[in-house]
């Protein structure tokens, strides 16, 4: 269990930084492109990172929930250690004018 919010939001960035570098050099990448060359569907994105990332998560005493009905609408995935810590997870594409990192 996180023991600050700063622990618990190091504990995501570094869970999501080990999804993105095993994507990256393990050649993940290959299962978001079809066959002509178009980008997958971002729901494969989101499956492959509930798979692959919910017992890490579990491990931490997180809950990793995914699609919930968040406040302002749905976001992709919702992060929490009891109620207080809580933080959204969501998935854009790299081309979007509105990411950050």
């Amino acid at each position: 269990m996180p023991s600050s919010k700063e622990e618990f939001i190091h504990i995501i960035k570094s869970l999501i930084n080990q999804f993105k570098n095993e994507v990256e050099l393990m050649e993940g990448y290959r299962l978001f492109w079809n066959k002509d060359g178009s980008v997958r569907h971002e729901k494969i994105f989101q499956i492959l990172f509930n798979l692959a990332m919910y017992f890490y998560f579990k491990s931490e005493n997180i809950s990793l929930i995914w699609e919930p009905k968040a406040g302002r609408g749905n976001v992709d995935f919702r992060v929490s250690a009891t109620t207080l810590y809580e933080a959204d997870i969501e998935f854009k594409k790299s081309e979007n004018f509105r990411i950050k990192y």
